[in-house]
């Protein structure tokens, strides 16, 4: 078991969380070198870091009976060995935390990921990972250790904020630490353990890992950037709770419009660059790149889709006169939130075929809330169309989900509301469209699934390619075009009455109310839902 579990943390963890010297630790591991001690609690750590991903058959030699099992009991190993203070080494310990926030912590849980998260980010701070250091007192070495440790506390907060809607404890724009090289990322040491644990000749995996993994980190300060220009915290009172949870929830200011377009542009030039990055398979089927390679190439382009939609989910809560600019704006919002949703699916759905969507991280579950979302409110739209492809594509999500079931905790959390939506009110509509019912489970798919592909019911939309393929047409450009002429610019369908902020979405005001949602509408549920701070037990009453 332990040769598996390191096998996948090297190939599944680390690219994206490059903690250790992987040459060192591999080596004190397997004992080939005397002189290389290795602490305890970190080898714990990564043990507990490859659990999420290793398969199932070898937690089950254990003796173990589920996964969910086989992680508390580890991460109880490693919490208890953290308690015991076994560890004086702070540099270990930063490293031992950041590997503790890969725990499924249940939503509200007072030790969950961000305690301790916050927990690394000071500790870092306290033993000066935040300076700017020169190599005067440092070696090379150590630099290159400092600098890519303290970008992976940047790194994992701003990603598990944008999970969790949580704020961000250190903005990544007034950093001093420089972001990563990619010689500061030591593909060598990966690409002899990936020789090691995965294929031999993984030269070329391991260069494409570390771009791929700069890429990363480039994104995480636009994550953050967004978080804080288009977004404020906010009160959420979840039923199972006593106490109101503190969110990030969109802002209601006017002065969206301008920063919703700046933050667009940001990211269709950083969408440009991963275009040109090798082995980045933007807007294609990502297990070319191959079973290692392929989960991260996927994961990035899919956290890509996720940060858009956060980008113009705010931009469509006021509702704007029909022949005004900040109107077309809206229908290019609602048309790129659509199209995400869409490619979310579309890169989720070959990997869970493929037996690869369980490789996804924790930080891939809100891009597949986001599109699951997207697809219900799609789904109960009046129009007929956007509501029947939009239910084949919550289909094929939901599959995807089901494959993350026992992983990640959120996945759980929120596939009672996603049922409890489907059986009530799209199954209804989609037996009135004289179409064959949704299957009664969530894991099943129904009849069609198999000889109807999402191209066709993309093309039957007028979607035949996403808008983001093309990196120099920005919003304000699409803007212009449909301010100054008759909108011919936007290619998709477009519901103006289905998604209106204050509209009833596809259905009147009063039937949404009979959901009994804890939330004023389905934006305000969305944003709970993405935030994952849905318990399970909020939605039980559904079913009754």
């Amino acid at each position: 078991m332990r040769d598996e579990l390191m096998r996948v943390y090297v190939c599944y963890v680390h690219p994206f969380l490059p903690l250790l010297d992987l040459g060192a630790f591999i080596k004190a591991v397997a004992s080939e070198d005397e002189t290389c001690k290795i602490s305890l609690i970190l080898f714990q750590a990564v043990m507990f870091a490859g659990a999420s991903f290793v398969d199932m058959s070898c937690l089950e030699s254990e003796g173990f009976q589920d996964r969910k099992q086989a992680c508390r009991a580890l991460f109880r190993r490693l919490r208890l060995l953290y308690d015991a203070d076994v560890e004086p080494d702070p540099t270990t310990l930063v490293k031992v935390l950041l590997l503790m926030t890969y725990q499924c912590d249940k939503p509200g849980d007072t030790k969950g990921r961000f305690y301790y998260l916050r927990i690394a980010v000071s500790l870092a701070a306290d033993i000066g990972l935040n300076e700017s250091l020169t190599s005067g007192h440092h070696s090379t070495k150590q630099l290159k250790m400092k600098r890519r440790l303290w970008w992976c506390c940047l790194m994992r907060e701003n990603l598990l904020a944008m999970s969790e809607r949580r704020t961000a404890g250190i903005s990544t724009d007034i950093s001093t630490v420089p972001i990563p090289h990619l010689d500061d990322l030591n593909d060598t040491d990966l690409s002899e353990a990936l020789c090691r644990f995965y294929m031999p000749n993984s030269e070329t995996d391991a260069r494409i890992l570390s771009k791929l993994c700069i890429q990363k980190i480039k994104l995480c300060v636009l994550i953050d950037r967004i978080l804080d220009t288009l977004y404020e915290l906010g009160h959420h009172q979840p039923l199972t709770t006593t106490g109101p949870a503190m969110l990030l929830i969109p802002k209601l200011s006017d002065s969206l419009t301008a920063e919703g377009i700046a933050r667009d542009q940001e990211l269709r030039q950083w969408y440009a660059e991963l275009c040109s990055t090798e082995g980045s398979m933007v807007g294609q089927d990502h297990r070319r790149n191959g079973r290692v390679v392929g989960p991260h190439s996927a994961i990035l382009e899919m956290l890509f889709y996720t940060v858009v939609g956060m980008v113009h989910r705010p931009l469509l809560l006021h509702t704007q006169s029909k022949e005004s600019a900040a109107n077309a704006l809206q229908d290019f919002s609602r048309q790129t939130l659509r199209l995400a949703a869409q490619r979310i699916t579309d890169i989720a759905n070959p990997l869970a075929e493929g037996n690869l969507i369980r490789f996804l991280p924790s930080v891939g579950v809100p891009a597949l809330l986001a599109a699951s979302m997207q697809h219900v409110k799609d789904a109960l739209s009046a129009n007929h169309t956007i509501s029947a492809a939009a239910l084949m594509s919550l289909e094929q999500t939901m599959h995807s989900m089901v494959e993350l079931r026992g992983i990640h905790c959120p996945v759980e959390c929120t596939m009672g509301l996603f049922e409890f939506v489907r059986s009530r009110k799209i199954n209804s509509q989609h037996t009135a469209l004289g179409q064959e019912s949704v299957p009664q489970y969530p894991g099943e798919r129904p009849r069609s699934f198999a000889t109807t592909s999402t191209r066709d019911s993309r093309t039957s939309l007028g979607h035949e390619t996403l808008v983001y393929n093309n990196p120099d047409q920005s919003a304000s450009v699409l803007l212009n075009q449909k301010h100054a002429s008759t909108g011919a610019a936007l290619t998709a369908t477009v519901d103006d009455d289905s998604t209106r902020h204050g509209r009833a979405t596809g259905i009147q005001q009063e039937e949404l109310l009979n959901f009994r949602l804890p939330f004023a509408n389905i934006e305000s549920l969305t944003e709970a839902v993405l935030s994952g701070v849905c318990d399970a037990a909020d939605f039980n009453a559904f079913h009754s």
